[in-house]
């Protein structure tokens, strides 16, 4: 659970850590909100600069009607990070 001020930005999971055991590669990775505080597609997922940086080369999209931020494209564990 992530507490935010409207119109600002939050980390949700500023120390989450990704794992795989059987690969150092993973394809793809998607976020979900799932529960929107204005019950409307007014708040979002995004990347902020420096992860949008690491994801260069992936794809990443939001869908403001399901609240997904997808991200596809093979890539180290730590670059999904």
């Amino acid at each position: 659970t992530a507490a935010f001020t409207e119109q600002t930005s939050v980390l949700i999971a500023p120390s989450a850590t990704i794992t795989d055991v059987d690969s150092a590669n993973l394809t793809p990775m998607t976020a979900t909100l799932t529960v929107r505080p204005d019950g409307n597609t007014t708040e979002s997922l995004s990347l902020n600069a420096s992860a949008t940086t690491a994801a260069a080369g992936l794809t990443v999209s939001y869908t403001t009607s399901t609240g997904v931020l997808s991200i596809t494209g093979l890539a180290s564990k730590a670059t999904y990070q």
